[in-house]
């Protein structure tokens, strides 16, 4: 695996690691049939305590960094729903956060629908407990498992 860092404007309290995941075998497509997906992606959420600590945004105010966080899935989840519209394309995506120390699924693997990650950005209000990174790394892995798209990202 190669791990790249990005950074998304206004998104500072995002921890924004994209991991590009090579060598995997491709498994059937999160919907089956049709063209396959142009990518894959699983945005892996820290929805930890630490999250409810606020930092300041774009305008010095002092924001919880989960707000942020919401605001960056609502914000890629539009950039995704563009690029799908404007390249004529499908993408394979979900969403797994940490909470209470265990990781959950907060949008299960499908075909992409940007109104299920706004909707789920808009209802994320409690930040609590641990990060576990590298069990949300796992099971995003797993997650993009499921897709017969080439390029697979976390």
């Amino acid at each position: 695996m190669r791990a790249k860092i990005m950074i998304l404007p206004g998104c500072l309290a995002l921890l924004a690691a994209a991991f590009t995941v090579n060598g995997q075998t491709p498994g059937p497509s999160a919907i089956p049939g049709g063209a396959p997906p142009a990518l894959a992606l699983v945005i892996l959420y820290d929805g930890s305590g630490s999250m409810a600590d606020k930092v300041p945004n774009l305008s010095g105010e002092m924001t919880p960094k989960y707000k942020l966080a919401n605001n960056a899935v609502s914000t890629i989840a539009q950039k995704m729903e563009n690029y799908c519209t404007n390249k004529h394309v499908t993408i394979d995506a979900g969403l797994l956060f940490f909470t209470q120390a265990k990781v959950k699924v907060g949008i299960p693997f499908q075909q992409f629908q940007a109104k299920s990650f706004e909707n789920w950005a808009d209802n994320f209000k409690s930040p609590v407990g641990g990060t576990p990174l590298g069990e949300g790394i796992k099971e995003a892995n797993k997650m993009l498992a499921l897709s017969h798209a080439v390029k697979k990202h976390i």
